[in-house]
């Protein structure tokens, strides 16, 4: 079953982008089989890009949680505070 491009993970996108490369530097295709590579490498390109994006604001969100944690040093006065009440 071939997998559509919304199923494709990255690094699948980047292998079939790097097959798209090298048909197309070959220069053996006319010039509808190029164009027709060409847009589905953008598409592709397009794809790849959004992953990278979620993967980033994925990253992001981690960071931004990790810097509202407290510290260690924090957490332990806190340990304490709420034994003393």
């Amino acid at each position: 079953m071939k997998e559509t491009r919304n199923d494709l993970s990255y690094e699948k996108i980047i292998q079939r982008l790097d097959e798209i490369l090298e048909m197309l530097t070959k220069n053996e295709l006319n010039l509808d089989q190029s164009m027709e590579l060409y847009e589905e490498g953008a598409g592709l390109y397009r794809k790849a890009k959004e992953i990278l994006k979620e993967k980033e604001d994925r990253a992001f969100e981690i960071v931004q949680e990790l810097n509202n944690e407290p510290s260690i040093t924090e957490q332990i006065t806190l340990d304490e505070m709420e034994e003393d009440h």
